[in-house]
Protein backbone atom coordinates (compact mmCIF):
# COMPACT_ATOMS: atom_id res chain seq x y z
CA UNK A 1 0.00 0.00 0.00
CA UNK A 2 1.53 3.69 -0.85
CA UNK A 3 2.07 6.01 1.83
CA UNK A 4 -0.38 9.45 1.61
CA UNK A 5 1.70 11.78 -0.96
CA UNK A 6 3.77 8.86 -1.98
CA UNK A 7 4.01 8.32 -6.12
CA UNK A 8 5.13 5.68 -8.69
CA UNK A 9 5.70 6.20 -11.94
CA UNK A 10 4.64 4.00 -14.83
CA UNK A 11 4.27 4.42 -18.33
CA UNK A 12 5.84 8.02 -18.58
CA UNK A 13 3.14 9.17 -15.48
CA UNK A 14 3.46 9.67 -12.00
CA UNK A 15 0.76 8.51 -9.98
CA UNK A 16 0.53 10.29 -6.82
CA UNK A 17 -1.90 8.53 -3.40
CA UNK A 18 -3.53 10.57 -1.65
CA UNK A 19 -5.43 9.79 1.50
CA UNK A 20 -9.29 11.06 1.68
CA UNK A 21 -10.89 9.43 4.47
CA UNK A 22 -14.85 10.23 5.14
CA UNK A 23 -16.47 8.20 2.60
CA UNK A 24 -14.61 5.17 3.66
CA UNK A 25 -11.47 4.56 6.11
CA UNK A 26 -9.33 3.38 3.18
CA UNK A 27 -10.01 6.04 0.67
CA UNK A 28 -7.27 7.09 -1.85
CA UNK A 29 -7.84 9.18 -4.37
CA UNK A 30 -4.86 9.05 -6.99
CA UNK A 31 -3.75 12.22 -8.80
CA UNK A 32 -2.06 11.46 -12.43
CA UNK A 33 0.30 13.71 -14.08
CA UNK A 34 2.75 13.24 -16.84
CA UNK A 35 6.01 12.09 -14.69
CA UNK A 36 7.89 15.77 -16.33
CA UNK A 37 4.96 17.48 -15.87
CA UNK A 38 5.15 21.08 -13.99
CA UNK A 39 1.58 22.12 -14.88
CA UNK A 40 -1.69 21.78 -12.47
CA UNK A 41 -3.13 22.14 -15.63
CA UNK A 42 -2.06 18.62 -17.04
CA UNK A 43 -2.84 17.04 -13.57
CA UNK A 44 -5.85 15.03 -12.45
CA UNK A 45 -7.23 13.56 -9.69
CA UNK A 46 -9.45 10.32 -9.93
CA UNK A 47 -11.69 10.38 -7.00
CA UNK A 48 -13.07 8.06 -6.27
CA UNK A 49 -16.44 8.24 -4.31
CA UNK A 50 -14.80 10.75 -1.77
CA UNK A 51 -15.80 13.58 -4.42
CA UNK A 52 -19.76 12.47 -4.70
CA UNK A 53 -21.86 11.73 -7.50
CA UNK A 54 -22.82 13.99 -10.26
CA UNK A 55 -24.68 12.78 -12.78
CA UNK A 56 -25.13 14.81 -16.50
CA UNK A 57 -23.96 18.44 -14.21
CA UNK A 58 -26.32 17.69 -11.87
CA UNK A 59 -26.10 18.75 -8.32
CA UNK A 60 -23.19 16.84 -5.98
CA UNK A 61 -24.40 14.21 -2.98
CA UNK A 62 -22.43 12.57 -0.76
CA UNK A 63 -22.12 8.78 -1.10
CA UNK A 64 -22.62 8.24 2.83
CA UNK A 65 -23.10 3.68 3.02
CA UNK A 66 -22.07 2.53 6.01
CA UNK A 67 -19.93 1.50 7.80
CA UNK A 68 -17.37 4.13 7.85
CA UNK A 69 -18.77 7.98 7.45
CA UNK A 70 -16.70 9.97 9.22
CA UNK A 71 -17.80 13.76 8.76
CA UNK A 72 -15.34 15.45 10.31
CA UNK A 73 -12.90 13.25 7.88
CA UNK A 74 -14.44 13.95 4.68
CA UNK A 75 -14.41 17.34 5.61
CA UNK A 76 -10.62 17.32 5.97
CA UNK A 77 -10.51 15.40 2.91
CA UNK A 78 -12.31 18.12 0.79
CA UNK A 79 -10.03 20.53 2.16
CA UNK A 80 -6.80 18.58 0.87
CA UNK A 81 -8.52 18.00 -2.30
CA UNK A 82 -9.36 21.51 -3.18
CA UNK A 83 -5.27 22.16 -1.74
CA UNK A 84 -4.14 20.14 -4.43
CA UNK A 85 -2.46 22.14 -7.54
CA UNK A 86 -4.39 20.84 -9.93
CA UNK A 87 -8.28 22.05 -11.50
CA UNK A 88 -9.72 18.09 -12.59
CA UNK A 89 -11.58 15.81 -10.57
CA UNK A 90 -12.64 12.50 -12.33
CA UNK A 91 -15.34 11.41 -10.22
CA UNK A 92 -16.41 7.78 -10.19
CA UNK A 93 -20.05 9.03 -10.95
CA UNK A 94 -19.59 10.31 -13.02
CA UNK A 95 -16.76 11.57 -15.54
CA UNK A 96 -15.07 14.41 -15.43
CA UNK A 97 -15.47 18.09 -13.09
CA UNK A 98 -13.51 21.13 -14.39
CA UNK A 99 -14.76 23.43 -11.55
CA UNK A 100 -13.21 22.04 -8.82
CA UNK A 101 -13.89 24.60 -6.09
CA UNK A 102 -17.23 25.06 -6.98
CA UNK A 103 -18.08 21.11 -6.75
CA UNK A 104 -16.21 20.69 -3.58
CA UNK A 105 -18.33 23.43 -2.20
CA UNK A 106 -21.22 22.14 -2.67
CA UNK A 107 -20.22 18.48 -1.82
CA UNK A 108 -19.61 20.70 1.28
CA UNK A 109 -22.77 22.00 1.87
CA UNK A 110 -24.68 19.13 1.11
CA UNK A 111 -22.43 16.74 3.79
CA UNK A 112 -23.03 19.17 6.16
CA UNK A 113 -26.83 19.45 5.69
CA UNK A 114 -27.47 15.70 4.70
CA UNK A 115 -25.49 14.95 8.49
CA UNK A 116 -27.72 17.62 10.40
CA UNK A 117 -30.75 16.67 8.96
CA UNK A 118 -29.90 13.22 9.98
CA UNK A 119 -28.83 14.36 13.32
CA UNK A 120 -32.58 14.18 14.93
CA UNK A 121 -33.59 10.78 13.76
CA UNK A 122 -30.36 9.29 15.39
CA UNK A 123 -30.67 11.01 18.85
CA UNK A 124 -34.02 9.45 18.82
CA UNK A 125 -32.81 6.50 18.11
CA UNK A 126 -35.77 5.92 15.08
CA UNK A 127 -35.31 2.74 13.62
CA UNK A 128 -33.29 3.05 9.93
CA UNK A 129 -36.68 2.04 7.95
CA UNK A 130 -38.61 4.49 9.36
CA UNK A 131 -36.09 7.21 8.22
CA UNK A 132 -35.79 5.79 4.41
CA UNK A 133 -38.87 7.04 2.67
CA UNK A 134 -38.65 10.17 4.85
CA UNK A 135 -34.46 10.58 2.95
CA UNK A 136 -35.81 9.78 0.19
CA UNK A 137 -38.45 11.91 -0.37
CA UNK A 138 -36.11 15.00 1.15
CA UNK A 139 -33.29 13.81 -1.62
CA UNK A 140 -35.95 13.82 -4.43
CA UNK A 141 -37.15 17.03 -3.06
CA UNK A 142 -33.66 18.66 -3.41
CA UNK A 143 -33.20 17.04 -7.03
CA UNK A 144 -36.00 18.64 -8.41
CA UNK A 145 -35.09 21.87 -7.14
CA UNK A 146 -32.29 21.60 -8.87
CA UNK A 147 -34.48 21.27 -11.86
CA UNK A 148 -33.51 17.54 -12.25
CA UNK A 149 -36.50 14.91 -14.05
CA UNK A 150 -38.05 12.14 -12.45
CA UNK A 151 -35.52 9.93 -14.66
CA UNK A 152 -32.77 12.02 -13.43
CA UNK A 153 -34.17 11.18 -9.70
CA UNK A 154 -33.99 7.35 -10.43
CA UNK A 155 -30.26 7.61 -11.99
CA UNK A 156 -29.37 9.96 -8.71
CA UNK A 157 -31.23 6.84 -6.59
CA UNK A 158 -29.50 4.07 -8.52
CA UNK A 159 -25.97 5.46 -7.92
CA UNK A 160 -26.51 6.89 -4.81
CA UNK A 161 -29.14 4.94 -2.76
CA UNK A 162 -31.08 6.88 0.03
CA UNK A 163 -31.07 3.94 2.21
CA UNK A 164 -27.35 3.14 2.60
CA UNK A 165 -27.06 7.00 3.38
CA UNK A 166 -29.69 6.52 5.85
CA UNK A 167 -27.67 3.64 7.55
CA UNK A 168 -24.24 5.48 7.24
CA UNK A 169 -25.13 8.44 8.78
CA UNK A 170 -27.07 6.86 11.52
CA UNK A 171 -24.23 4.52 11.80
CA UNK A 172 -22.16 7.63 11.65
CA UNK A 173 -24.21 9.51 14.46
CA UNK A 174 -24.61 6.63 16.78
CA UNK A 175 -20.81 6.52 17.06
CA UNK A 176 -20.22 10.17 17.70
CA UNK A 177 -23.14 10.73 20.34
CA UNK A 178 -22.13 7.51 22.07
Amino acid sequence: APEHGESIEVCGLKLTAWYTPGHAVHHIAWMVEPADNQSPHERVLFTGDVAGVKINGGLVAPPCPPPDINVEDWLASIRLMQELPLEQLYLTHFGLEDEKTAHLKALEDRLLRWAAWMQPYAERQDPVESIVPLFQAYVAEELEQHGIDEAGRKRYEAANPAFMSVAGLMRYWKKKLS
